[in-house]
């Protein structure tokens, strides 16, 4: 986008802009994917407080009604967590 477009959504919402600039087609979404806690803060909540964290601000602050959610099929540490 040139200056002139930024400056036009520069308060525009993510669903906005996806709105206008994307094909009808395709519609943005809200993906978490690629959550980390170092190794020395686990087990402590951090990682449950950023996914509440994400959900609230993809709902809240960017409108989206729903997130999609990556996971390894073998961590099933984070799987546990994501299916609370």
């Amino acid at each position: 986008l040139g200056p002139k477009q930024r400056r036009e959504f520069k308060n525009a919402s993510v669903i906005d802009i996806a709105n206008q600039l994307l094909p009808p087609d395709i519609s943005a979404v809200a993906v978490l994917a690629n959550l980390c806690v170092s190794p020395t803060a686990r087990r402590k909540g951090i990682a449950a407080k950023l996914c509440n964290e994400a959900e609230r601000l993809a709902k809240e602050e960017l409108g989206f009604d729903e997130m999609f959610l990556r996971v390894e099929a073998e961590n099933e540490a984070a799987k546990r967590l994501y299916e609370e």
